[in-house]
């Protein structure tokens, strides 16, 4: 009659998968694009390199779709040949970057004594545009001047939590004189 006690082993668990990279430091991760993540797993005993079987073990992924720490824990299965303390792996989700989807453009104006909007609205994916006069206090307010003469608006995509903010750009704007 057989030896049917599962054998208690240390496992190593190593993780593989389309996109999935590694950095220098040896950290598993991925680029955030809104799906889940769910690199390959492929469990190992430490003491004869033997490959479990995917009956020997469960998988559960956590926090696996958004920036941040996600999370795969291998646990032994019941009834399968080997037994173990759960293992959990890291890896992260990177922010992807922020795009202009429409850049702002200068408007074609002339002095009319009120306050007018410098550019057109833009757009963005992965976040939102905000502008500025003076490349350091950034809003969402298209800036607007009053009097003729040349000004700079500088603007960039604010990054949401899953994505990374852009560099700055800019668009020259002219109010032009009125004539009279």
């Amino acid at each position: 009659q057989a030896d049917i006690t599962p054998r208690q082993v240390d496992v190593t668990v190593a993780l593989s998968g389309y996109g999935l990279e590694t950095d220098v430091v040896g950290t598993y991760y991925y680029v955030y694009d809104g799906s889940e993540k769910k690199p390959v797993v492929t469990v190992t005993a430490t003491d004869d390199n033997a490959v479990l079987a995917d009956s020997d073990y469960t998988v559960t992924y956590t926090s696996n779709r958004d920036f941040g720490t996600a999370t795969v824990t291998v646990k032994s299965a019941a009834g399968g040949n080997y037994t173990f303390v759960d293992k959990p792996v890291h890896f992260e989700i990177r922010k992807s970057a922020a795009a202009l989807a429409s850049t702002p453009q200068a408007k074609d104006l002339t002095y009319d004594g009120t306050a007018q909007d410098l550019v057109t609205v833009g757009t963005a994916t992965g976040g939102h545009i905000e502008y500025s006069l003076d490349n350091s206090t950034y809003g969402s307010s298209i800036p607007q001047k009053t009097n003729a003469g040349t000004y700079t608006v500088y603007y960039m995509v604010k990054g949401d939590a899953n994505h990374e903010s852009t560099a700055p750009g800019q668009v020259s704007v002219t109010i032009k004189p009125k004539e009279i």
